[in-house]
């Protein structure tokens, strides 16, 4: 988690190791705090297969 305090304009580039929904994207302001929150595509969510072994 990152904390920031700032009194003037800014800006923060943050890489993400996983794809995105970026269309699902939501983001709300509240009392200063301001919470992205970035749904996983399909994609890069764990896919569970079984192997039979013999």
């Amino acid at each position: 988690m990152i904390c920031e305090r700032a009194y003037s304009t800014w800006q923060r580039t943050i890489p993400l190791p996983l794809k995105v929904k970026a269309d699902a994207a939501k983001a709300k302001y509240e009392n200063g705090i301001l919470e992205v929150t970035l749904p996983k595509a399909e994609e890069a969510k764990a896919k569970r297969k079984e192997i039979k072994v013999e």
